[in-house]
């Protein structure tokens, strides 16, 4: 029996993408390389607030 805790387990991680327009990218990697994280990170964030404040 595990006895790990839900958070102590990974979730899968998957590729999502579409198409953005060129200055939205180039925003995204400023702000990722300011806050020395990964793009994939700062988008990762981006949605999870947006989807937080529209209660999903």
């Amino acid at each position: 029996m595990s006895t790990a805790t839900p958070e102590a387990v990974a979730e899968q991680v998957v590729q999502f993408g579409g198409r953005i327009p060129a200055s939205l990218r180039r925003r995204a990697r400023i702000a990722a390389a300011a806050q020395d994280k990964d793009v994939a990170e700062v988008l990762k964030e981006a949605l999870e607030e947006y989807l937080s404040r529209r209660n999903y």
